[in-house]
């Protein structure tokens, strides 16, 4: 088996480096250069050297659309997806005796995946999925977040969106709509696949607040606080769902706020 033998140095080698493989079977020794090492070059007897590969060189985050071009000596990948979060629902004008409560966006789903390069393509689509819209001011829906992708490996689909609120009697209780269901993003094809969360409920009692409709978080996303007598907040970070909006006595009509893109992060290995 060989092995490195000591670098004659106090500092680390550098790329152009050459290095001194001894093979204790046959007492030989070989150079080859530090990189080629690195990149599984064989040494100069043909033998590959073991454990050649994996290095990691970096990230490269994707937030528009576009491709991934596969890199000379690339040995594999490690790739996340996040898909978009959704949009909060609208809410209607309020009189003096009335409140208004929308529903909140969910977050995008999740993905991770380690794939070597010769499972790639020279070139792979990346897709990424933008943020669900806002419902328009009044009892109107926002729209769902669409799906992130790399290629065919694998992809997270976009949160749900929130649904709008009409006025109620101040003094009555209310749970903010949630009629059809909205719900959170899922990955799929990868080693890790997982679900963004679901916003949540906002609840009314005797015309008070008793939880706030908070958007939908992603595995990359935090949960972003509702809005009160104000459009709604937007969906933290990537993949975060648009809050829900609460409306108190006499207000104007308002929009929901908008759900945060995907991502697609490459992770390369040399």
């Amino acid at each position: 088996m060989p092995r490195f033998a000591d670098y004659p140095s106090s500092t680390a080698p550098n790329n152009g480096d050459l290095l001194v493989i001894k093979d204790v079977v046959s007492n030989s020794t070989k150079n080859i250069t530090r990189e080629n090492i690195l990149k599984g070059t064989p040494i100069p007897d043909g033998t590959v050297f073991p454990g050649g590969g994996g290095v990691y060189a970096g990230a490269i985050y994707k937030t528009s659309s576009g491709t991934y071009d596969k890199p000379a000596d690339l040995k594999f990948v490690v790739v996340e997806v996040v898909g978009g979060g959704g949009g909060g629902g609208g809410v209607t004008a309020t009189s003096g005796s009335q409140r208004a409560m929308s529903y909140p966006g969910c977050g995008g789903g999740y993905s991770r995946k380690k794939i070597l390069a010769s499972s790639l393509s020279a070139s792979e689509t990346v897709t990424i999925g933008a943020g669900g819209a806002g419902g328009a001011a009044g009892n109107n829906q926002g729209s769902a977040g669409s799906t992130t992708s790399f290629g065919s490996h694998l992809q997270a689909t976009g949160g749900g969106f929130g649904v709008g609120s009409g006025a109620v009697d101040a003094t009555t209780g209310q749970t903010s709509p949630a009629d059809p269901q909205p719900s959170p993003g899922v990955g799929s094809g990868g080693d890790l696949n997982l679900s963004g969360s679901a916003g949540a409920i906002g609840i009314l009692v005797n015309g008070r607040i008793a939880s706030g409709p908070t958007g939908g978080a992603s595995f990359l996303s935090g949960s972003v606080g509702y809005a009160t007598n104000a459009v709604g907040k937007d969906g933290l970070s990537y993949g975060g769902g648009a809050s829900g909006t609460y409306s108190g006595v006499s207000q104007t009509s308002k929009a929901g706020g908008a759900g945060a893109a995907g991502i697609v992060i490459i992770h390369e290995y040399f």
